[in-house]
């Protein structure tokens, strides 16, 4: 066999709908609203006195007119040098480049005040020659009733309104590609919000160089190009669809297979995840991938805060391919918090156990259709086909299966047994598949995780995009040896599996099913609480005014108490930074007797509850 592979690091772009992705409002930016058109320059350009523009006046669109900023552009022949170095070293492979910058609005673009108070911030950014261009905030934040919008130059693709509701915890964010080497950004504000109340910081622009073609629907029908052997992401030709035939009895499985797209080192790569149910079943979004798609080997939630996580990016039918004929969309949601990881070293090509665990930042809307995968930590090696489902190159979502499971694999002369070793029968695997799923085919239970592979004499001669040939063998790190995985630290809770997906058994428990997620997993777009994550009393209940409140979190946290009348008007908010429990005090002697909701939210948790203030 020879040396094997990590087969992780490319991503693709998702194609977006203006109103599923990143759970955005949807809409149009004011300015196409206004003027009726999707490319307002062009329309300025053609008719500046268009009659759609109703009543600005004349100066007021020679003000909206947009500003634009260009960035150098990377250099290509020394990227794709690169590349093919790393290649040969089983390094990192790339899709997209970071150009640093420094954008926001008090540098960059321009504001206009409209006659009817309300404002407008657009700015134009250009990368020449990018397939595609992705954005990177170190700030970002939204007041309410802000809406921000990104767009391509002909407007046919619109991400957005982003809004206050996509406000991370933590400042850190990313936004999805936008195609073409031209992004138009808009904030559009109401007349009773101040400029100043927008704090948004790009520090990184991604140029996109590979795996862009299912953003080629995007461009103008004079720009739309035939591409009939790579069709979407530039997977091997061989490799199966997920929704054919071989895949389609494995729904729970498929639906649970998700992409994930991240920047290390100011680049973006990307790896395939899982997402796992816990003996709670209380759909907690947990996403189980390989910790070597990490390099960083960070244990801190800021790392995991702008990666991307893409699901049911897949072919609506088994053949499919060629010109753009049939637009299907993906979902996506954004930020994830470290829950456990074995330790990677990127410096040594052996691994032992390949295990990255994060929660979501939100949950997962009922529309995403998910699935929370059930797994197996017995060991006991599997007697007929193992399947898996996974992102090769980037592309869209493929089905791979495999008969004769060993239990006796290594990675590169690592610890004896830690993997399952197998040769695949249909398809394969490629740089992106790593992390997705091994399931064994009667009970459908997750059984590991792909960490890696190596090429024998492939059956599919046919190479993909990147001039590499599909994996025939793969190792998946084996489920059974993360559950405690006492190789490091001596099996500690950020350091395994057991205690975050059997907290009901404490560990105990060796099997369980997959479920759906449903209406009882999702609270208001935030994590439905659990003992495991944030735990609340408030009392006196009636109260005479002072109300306290005992709270005890998981892990630190920063803490927001809120409370509301009954009308919805908030009369008293505390924020405490960096705890994780605490009894805390509000006084209601000053407002009118009534019921009150009070709100008691950490990173990634939120509570609620009802008192009665019965004032003297």
């Amino acid at each position: 066999m020879k040396k094997l592979l990590l087969l992780a690091f490319i991503s693709i772009p998702l194609l977006f709908s203006n109103t599923i992705a990143q759970v955005s409002e949807g809409g149009k930016p004011l300015t196409m609203r206004l003027f009726g058109v999707n490319n307002l320059d062009s329309a300025l350009q053609a008719n500046p006195l268009s009659s759609s523009v109703n009543d600005l006046s004349k100066t007021q669109l020679n003000a909206i007119k947009i500003t634009q900023l260009e960035l150098p552009s990377p250099d290509m022949a020394s990227v794709i040098k690169q590349d093919q170095l790393t290649i040969k070293k089983n390094d990192l492979l790339r899709l997209g480049v970071g150009v640093p910058s420094d954008i926001s609005p008090e540098t960059s673009g321009k504001w206009t005040l409209l006659a009817d108070g309300e404002k407008i911030w657009r700015l134009k950014i250009k990368i020449a020659g990018a397939k595609a261009l992705g954005l990177y905030y170190d700030h970002f934040y939204l007041p309410e009733g802000a809406n921000y919008y990104i767009f391509n130059e002909n407007g046919k693709q619109i991400l957005g309104a982003y809004t206050y509701n996509n406000n991370p915890n933590d400042d850190v964010w990313a936004t999805e590609k936008v195609q073409g080497e031209i992004a138009n950004l808009e904030i559009d504000l109401p007349s009773d919000l101040d400029t100043s109340s927008v704090h948004i910081h790009i520090n990184n622009i991604v140029d996109f160089y590979k795996a862009t073609e299912n953003l080629n629907h995007y461009k103008t029908e004079a720009d739309q190009l035939e591409n009939t052997l790579f069709p979407y992401g530039g997977s091997s030709p061989c490799e199966v669809n997920a929704i054919c035939p071989v895949g389609a009895s494995y729904n729970d499985q498929r639906l649970a297979t998700v992409k994930i797209e991240y920047a290390y080192r100011s680049d973006v790569y990307g790896i395939t995840g899982t997402l796992m149910n816990n003996t709670s079943q209380n759909c907690i979004p947990y996403i189980l991938t390989a910790s070597h798609g990490d390099p960083t080997n960070s244990t801190t939630d800021s790392r995991f805060s702008n990666w991307i996580f893409y699901f049911n990016y897949e072919t609506p039918t088994c053949i499919y391919g060629g010109k753009d004929s049939s637009v299907f969309y993906s979902q996506t949601l954004t930020g994830a918090n470290f829950i456990a990881r074995s330790s990677y070293d990127s410096s040594s090509s052996q691994i032992v156990g390949d295990f990255l665990l994060l929660e979501l930042k939100k949950s997962i809307p009922l529309n995403y259709n998910a699935y929370f995968s059930g797994w197996d930590n017995t060991g006991v090696t599997p007697s007929g086909t193992c399947i898996s489902f996974h992102h090769p190159s980037g592309d869209v979502k493929k089905v791979s299966t495999a008969t004769n499971i060993s239990f006796q694999g290594n990675f590169n002369g690592g610890e004896k047994d830690s993997h399952w070793e197998l040769t695949w029968g249909t398809g394969g695997t490629e740089e992106g598949s790593s992390g997705s799923g091994l399931f064994e085919e009667t009970s459908g239970r997750l059984i590991g995780d792909l960490t890696g592979g190596s090429v024998n004499d492939p059956k599919c001669t046919t190479k993909n995009s990147s001039g590499d040939s599909m994996a025939t063998t793969a190792l998946y790190s084996k489920f059974s040896l993360n559950w405690y995985y006492t190789y490091e630290q001596n099996g500690t809770n950020a350091t395994s599996l057991h205690y975050w997906l059997d907290p009901v058994g404490g560990g105990s428990a060796q099997t369980l099913d997959a479920i759906q997620n449903t209406t009882g997993c999702i609270a208001s777009g935030i994590n439905t609480p659990t003992s495991s994550q944030i735990s609340v009393s408030v009392y006196p209940n009636p109260t005479q005014g002072n109300i306290y409140a005992n709270v005890q979190l998981d892990r630190i946290s920063n803490l927001k108490i809120e409370v509301f009348n009954m009308i919805g008007f908030k009369v008293s908010e505390m924020n405490v930074p960096n705890v994780i429990s605490g009894k805390y005090n509000l006084d209601l002697g000053n407002d009118p007797s009534g019921m009150y909701m009070i709100r008691i939210s950490s990173n990634d948790a939120s509570i609620t509850e009802k008192i009665i203030s019965v004032n003297k």
